[in-house]
């Protein structure tokens, strides 16, 4: 499960669905469609919901080292598009 990549594309995607200046954004409307629909918000919720579920029983010092999993995705994802960006 990249509960980092699915979060961050669920975000992105609702705020450029939001844009009233879509038009712009022609070239990634399939894009930005799939990861704004309820089908992916329903299949996000649900690896969500799995993680709370498993992590249940977890002490502070094991939820705290996966938040740290989290941000560490999180980062990589940035640096990934950002080499994407670059063109590196």
């Amino acid at each position: 499960m990249v509960t980092a990549c699915s979060w961050s594309y669920k975000y992105i995607g609702d705020k450029l669905e939001a844009r009233e200046d879509k038009t712009q954004d022609e070239f990634y409307r399939q894009w930005r469609q799939t990861y704004a629909s309820d089908c992916y918000r329903q299949s996000n919720d649900a690896d969500i919901a799995l993680l709370d579920r498993l992590s249940e029983s977890y002490t502070e010092k094991q939820l705290a080292h996966l938040e740290q999993i989290v941000c560490d995705c999180s980062e990589f994802e940035y640096d990934f598009w950002q080499m994407c960006w670059d063109k590196q």
